[in-house]
């Protein structure tokens, strides 16, 4: 599963079609010329680019760039789950250390 931003996505295909889908409309100034961008995904990990002049005119220009795709690393409930009994070990742990010292008294 791959991540994009703060969202995990079921298949690379989708993922890059929100990575294309941010940059759609975009307005890109190019020394005089100033272009909007239009992108979507193609192939299985990249993403083409189509940049077309505002003013209308013919000379556009094109890429595709290759992309490698962050796998996707957000906490789930397993992550939680251990958090949740490390935290509880420490509480734990933390209420013997208090029993011994009032037991030693």
């Amino acid at each position: 599963m791959p991540q994009v931003g703060s969202t995990c996505y079921a298949s690379d295909g989708a993922a890059l079609s929100a990575i294309a889908s941010g940059e759609v409309g975009k307005v890109v100034p190019a020394g005089a010329v100033v272009y909007v961008v239009d992108a979507a995904p193609s192939g299985a990990s990249s993403i083409a680019y189509t940049l077309t002049p505002a003013d209308g005119s013919a000379s556009g220009v094109s890429s595709t760039v290759a992309l490698t795709l962050q796998p996707c690393n957000l906490l789930d409930w397993s992550d939680g789950l251990e958090l949740g009994w490390g935290v509880g070990g420490v509480w734990i742990l933390a209420a013997v250390v208090m029993g011994l010292r009032k037991a030693a008294e």
